[in-house]
């Protein structure tokens, strides 16, 4: 199946993130029944979607999507404390990804298969910064299918605060 997610923006210069996430915009206690969470947008996010929440650095949590409350809250289970700031990122089987920048950009964009990458480790391509109304610069990933998929949880962008690009896959 085929799935497209509004434009993102990159939060943080030089701060990897997952190529579709958002962030908690409050601390988030853990509890064992389902509990409202705010965060900076829920648009993209479906229910039954399958997230990981985290700062990046550390071991994720995983959690499902139970519900869907308004633009800036969804509803899930988590059963370790988080903090605001921390992402909140799709996590699930991938058939092949698409990313691609927005023209204007101030920077180059990169993708990555790491919470910890750089413009040089961990990194699977530069996207070429390019001057507003000229051609964006894509990334095309269509080697993650069959027995053992990817997944959307592996990608990761680094750049400019700000400078844009969108998302789309296809997924299993």
């Amino acid at each position: 199946m085929k799935r497209t997610f509004p434009q993102q923006a990159i939060g943080a210069t030089n701060t990897p993130q997952p190529v579709f996430s958002t962030t908690l915009t409050a601390n988030l206690a853990a509890s064992p029944t389902p509990q409202s969470i705010a965060v900076a947008s829920s648009v993209g996010f479906k229910v039954r979607d399958k997230v990981s929440l985290g700062p990046g650095t550390a071991t994720f949590e995983q959690a499902d999507i139970v519900a869907i409350v308004d633009g800036t809250h969804i509803t899930v289970i988590v059963t370790k404390a988080h903090t605001s700031g921390d992402f909140v990122g799709l996590n699930f089987p991938l058939a092949n990804l698409y990313v691609q920048t927005k023209d204007g950009n101030s920077a180059s964009l990169y993708v990555g298969n790491s919470p910890l990458m750089t413009d040089a480790l961990w990194c699977i391509s530069q996207l070429t910064k390019v001057a507003a109304a000229a051609q964006p610069v894509d990334f095309y990933d269509a080697q993650i299918y069959g027995a053992n998929p990817g997944n959307l949880n592996e990608y990761w962008v680094y750049g400019t605060m700000g400078d844009k690009y969108t998302v789309s896959l296809s997924y299993c």
